[in-house]
């Protein structure tokens, strides 16, 4: 979706983890950040994709194949 183009790389390969499922903790751990960096990320897309935090790890799961 076109959406996706507003995420910067970085915002993608968060999307992309919390789709497998993983917690912020183990995305800051997989990506060598600290866990308020990973929380910092999942905030800017939500309010990129203007949408809740929550709501950010189902459409990372429905859109998987676009990040």
């Amino acid at each position: 979706p076109p959406e996706v183009l507003l995420l910067t790389a970085r915002e993608r390969e968060v999307c992309k983890l919390l789709a497998r499922g993983l917690t912020s903790k183990e995305a800051a751990r997989l990506m060598g950040v600290a866990k308020t960096t990973v929380d910092n990320h999942r905030l800017h897309i939500a309010q990129k994709l203007r949408m809740d935090t929550h709501g950010l790890v189902a459409w990372s799961g429905a859109h998987r194949e676009w990040l």
